[in-house]
């Protein structure tokens, strides 16, 4: 979980980038969900490894005002097992 307090001083639509990679630990993409508010937004596959990221973006219509803006992996899977 990555967040991020970001003061918006115009009301507009805005660009949000975020740079991740991941590793496939079930059938699935890992799935990182892009979160406004707390309110979840946009989900994106990541299909990079840990070690080459890469920039996902998306737009978003934010009012005058703080936002907390955050990041997270949707279907985080650990096995212990392993």
């Amino acid at each position: 979980f990555v967040g991020y307090d970001l003061p918006v001083s115009i009301t507009g639509e805005y660009l949000v980038r975020v740079q991740a990679g991941g590793q496939r630990a079930g059938k699935d993409l890992p799935q990182l969900e892009l979160r406004i508010d707390n309110h979840p937004v946009h989900t994106f596959e990541v299909k990079a490894l840990v070690d080459g990221p890469q920039w996902h973006e998306h737009k978003v219509r934010l009012d005058k005002g703080t936002h907390r803006i955050a990041a997270w992996f949707a279907n985080d899977f650990w096995d212990p097992k392993k």
